[in-house]
Protein backbone atom coordinates (compact mmCIF):
# COMPACT_ATOMS: atom_id res chain seq x y z
CA UNK A 1 0.00 0.00 0.00
CA UNK A 2 2.58 2.82 1.09
CA UNK A 3 4.90 1.38 -2.48
CA UNK A 4 1.36 2.14 -4.80
CA UNK A 5 0.87 5.57 -2.75
CA UNK A 6 4.13 6.96 -2.87
CA UNK A 7 4.66 6.06 -6.78
CA UNK A 8 2.05 8.93 -6.85
CA UNK A 9 2.11 11.44 -3.82
CA UNK A 10 4.61 12.62 -1.14
CA UNK A 11 4.48 9.73 1.67
CA UNK A 12 5.86 9.98 5.01
CA UNK A 13 5.76 7.19 8.00
CA UNK A 14 6.55 7.64 11.69
CA UNK A 15 6.64 4.76 13.57
CA UNK A 16 7.19 3.13 17.21
CA UNK A 17 9.70 0.79 17.06
CA UNK A 18 10.51 -1.51 20.32
CA UNK A 19 14.22 -3.02 21.19
CA UNK A 20 14.63 -6.15 18.71
CA UNK A 21 11.80 -4.99 16.44
CA UNK A 22 13.59 -4.81 12.82
CA UNK A 23 13.83 -1.09 11.11
CA UNK A 24 11.77 -0.01 8.58
CA UNK A 25 12.81 -1.62 4.86
CA UNK A 26 15.78 0.12 3.36
CA UNK A 27 13.97 -0.08 0.14
CA UNK A 28 10.97 1.35 1.56
CA UNK A 29 12.50 3.99 3.52
CA UNK A 30 14.59 5.24 0.66
CA UNK A 31 11.65 5.59 -1.10
CA UNK A 32 9.31 7.73 1.11
CA UNK A 33 9.85 11.59 1.63
CA UNK A 34 10.43 11.50 5.49
CA UNK A 35 10.91 8.47 8.04
CA UNK A 36 11.09 8.85 11.45
CA UNK A 37 11.38 6.04 14.45
CA UNK A 38 10.53 7.04 17.73
CA UNK A 39 12.12 4.12 19.89
CA UNK A 40 9.55 2.51 22.45
CA UNK A 41 10.87 4.48 25.81
CA UNK A 42 12.10 1.15 28.37
CA UNK A 43 12.57 2.86 31.71
CA UNK A 44 9.53 4.44 33.07
CA UNK A 45 9.20 6.25 35.46
CA UNK A 46 6.77 5.08 38.78
CA UNK A 47 4.35 7.49 38.12
CA UNK A 48 4.33 6.20 34.11
CA UNK A 49 4.23 2.62 35.63
CA UNK A 50 1.03 3.37 37.94
CA UNK A 51 -1.17 5.00 35.08
CA UNK A 52 -0.42 1.96 32.94
CA UNK A 53 -1.56 -0.07 35.55
CA UNK A 54 -4.68 2.23 36.29
CA UNK A 55 -5.39 3.19 32.86
CA UNK A 56 -9.02 1.17 32.44
CA UNK A 57 -9.88 3.29 35.23
CA UNK A 58 -9.74 6.13 33.03
CA UNK A 59 -11.25 4.56 30.88
CA UNK A 60 -8.22 4.03 28.57
CA UNK A 61 -7.51 0.54 27.82
CA UNK A 62 -4.42 -1.20 28.74
CA UNK A 63 -2.94 -1.49 25.02
CA UNK A 64 -3.33 2.07 23.92
CA UNK A 65 -1.70 2.89 27.69
CA UNK A 66 1.28 0.58 26.62
CA UNK A 67 1.66 2.89 22.82
CA UNK A 68 0.97 6.33 24.76
CA UNK A 69 4.51 7.76 23.95
CA UNK A 70 4.94 11.43 24.74
CA UNK A 71 7.77 11.35 22.49
CA UNK A 72 5.78 10.07 19.70
CA UNK A 73 2.99 12.77 19.83
CA UNK A 74 5.78 15.84 19.77
CA UNK A 75 7.37 14.22 17.08
CA UNK A 76 3.44 14.19 15.23
CA UNK A 77 2.93 17.41 16.26
CA UNK A 78 6.71 18.47 14.99
CA UNK A 79 6.18 16.26 11.56
CA UNK A 80 2.74 17.59 10.61
CA UNK A 81 3.98 21.50 11.21
CA UNK A 82 6.69 21.39 9.18
CA UNK A 83 5.44 18.83 6.33
CA UNK A 84 1.44 20.17 6.17
CA UNK A 85 0.32 16.70 4.70
CA UNK A 86 -2.82 16.45 3.22
CA UNK A 87 -4.16 13.21 5.35
CA UNK A 88 -2.95 11.89 8.34
CA UNK A 89 -3.59 8.25 8.30
CA UNK A 90 -3.56 6.28 11.83
CA UNK A 91 -2.76 2.31 11.22
CA UNK A 92 -4.39 0.76 14.45
CA UNK A 93 -6.82 2.40 16.69
CA UNK A 94 -5.08 2.30 19.80
CA UNK A 95 -2.59 4.56 17.09
CA UNK A 96 -5.41 6.94 16.56
CA UNK A 97 -5.32 8.61 20.00
CA UNK A 98 -2.01 10.93 18.64
CA UNK A 99 -5.02 12.53 16.29
CA UNK A 100 -5.27 14.54 19.77
CA UNK A 101 -1.62 15.76 18.74
CA UNK A 102 -2.44 17.28 15.37
CA UNK A 103 -1.94 21.01 15.88
CA UNK A 104 -5.22 21.72 13.49
CA UNK A 105 -7.98 20.39 11.28
CA UNK A 106 -6.44 21.13 7.74
CA UNK A 107 -5.23 17.41 7.50
CA UNK A 108 -7.96 15.00 6.82
CA UNK A 109 -7.51 12.00 9.36
CA UNK A 110 -8.03 8.33 8.52
CA UNK A 111 -8.16 6.02 11.05
CA UNK A 112 -7.49 2.00 9.67
CA UNK A 113 -9.05 -0.31 12.43
CA UNK A 114 -8.09 -3.57 12.10
CA UNK A 115 -10.42 -5.41 14.85
CA UNK A 116 -12.43 -3.17 16.51
CA UNK A 117 -11.76 -2.84 20.29
CA UNK A 118 -15.08 -3.10 22.15
CA UNK A 119 -15.35 -6.75 19.90
CA UNK A 120 -12.71 -7.80 21.50
CA UNK A 121 -12.77 -6.90 25.14
CA UNK A 122 -16.35 -8.90 24.81
CA UNK A 123 -14.84 -11.54 23.34
CA UNK A 124 -12.26 -11.77 25.58
CA UNK A 125 -14.98 -11.62 28.67
CA UNK A 126 -17.19 -14.52 27.08
CA UNK A 127 -14.33 -16.33 26.95
CA UNK A 128 -12.45 -15.88 30.20
CA UNK A 129 -9.25 -14.51 28.46
CA UNK A 130 -9.19 -11.17 30.88
CA UNK A 131 -8.67 -11.92 34.31
CA UNK A 132 -11.46 -10.94 36.79
CA UNK A 133 -14.96 -10.13 36.03
CA UNK A 134 -14.33 -6.45 37.39
CA UNK A 135 -11.02 -6.29 35.05
CA UNK A 136 -12.68 -7.59 32.64
CA UNK A 137 -15.47 -5.32 32.76
CA UNK A 138 -13.32 -2.11 33.26
CA UNK A 139 -11.44 -2.82 29.93
CA UNK A 140 -14.43 -3.37 28.25
CA UNK A 141 -15.93 0.44 29.15
CA UNK A 142 -12.29 1.54 28.48
CA UNK A 143 -12.40 0.43 24.58
CA UNK A 144 -16.17 2.23 24.46
CA UNK A 145 -15.04 5.14 25.60
CA UNK A 146 -11.68 5.14 24.49
CA UNK A 147 -12.85 4.41 20.68
CA UNK A 148 -15.48 6.94 21.28
CA UNK A 149 -12.85 9.40 21.83
CA UNK A 150 -10.64 8.78 18.98
CA UNK A 151 -13.18 7.98 16.18
CA UNK A 152 -14.65 11.57 17.16
CA UNK A 153 -11.14 12.79 16.63
CA UNK A 154 -11.19 11.21 12.74
CA UNK A 155 -12.87 12.30 9.31
CA UNK A 156 -13.15 8.79 7.92
CA UNK A 157 -12.79 5.20 9.39
CA UNK A 158 -11.90 2.09 7.56
CA UNK A 159 -13.19 -1.29 8.70
CA UNK A 160 -12.70 -4.23 6.84
CA UNK A 161 -15.66 -6.21 7.73
CA UNK A 162 -19.27 -5.70 8.42
CA UNK A 163 -19.25 -7.03 11.87
CA UNK A 164 -16.59 -4.37 12.77
CA UNK A 165 -18.57 -1.99 11.46
CA UNK A 166 -21.82 -2.81 13.34
CA UNK A 167 -20.11 -2.36 16.22
CA UNK A 168 -18.44 0.31 15.68
CA UNK A 169 -21.65 2.22 14.31
CA UNK A 170 -23.16 2.88 17.85
CA UNK A 171 -20.31 4.59 19.10
CA UNK A 172 -18.78 6.48 15.82
CA UNK A 173 -20.97 9.59 16.13
CA UNK A 174 -21.21 11.10 12.93
CA UNK A 175 -18.04 10.02 11.91
CA UNK A 176 -18.14 7.89 8.80
CA UNK A 177 -17.49 4.20 8.84
CA UNK A 178 -16.43 2.88 5.58
CA UNK A 179 -15.93 -1.28 5.16
CA UNK A 180 -13.56 -2.02 2.40
CA UNK A 181 -13.33 -5.79 1.79
CA UNK A 182 -9.71 -7.55 2.01
CA UNK A 183 -9.66 -8.57 -1.15
CA UNK A 184 -9.81 -12.06 -1.44
CA UNK A 185 -11.97 -14.83 -0.62
CA UNK A 186 -11.66 -16.71 2.53
CA UNK A 187 -13.67 -20.09 2.85
CA UNK A 188 -16.21 -20.82 5.92
CA UNK A 189 -13.82 -23.50 6.74
CA UNK A 190 -10.65 -24.33 6.29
Amino acid sequence: LIRALEARHDVAALYLRERGELPIDDDLQGSLRRVEEVPYPRNLSFASRVARRTASLRGIPSWASFVDVPEFAHRVRELVTTWHPDIVHFEYHVMGQYARALPDHRAARILSEYEAGVLAAREHIATGKNGGALESSLQRRAWERFERRVIGTMDAVVVFSDRDKTALAPIAGKTPIVRIGIGAHVPRFP
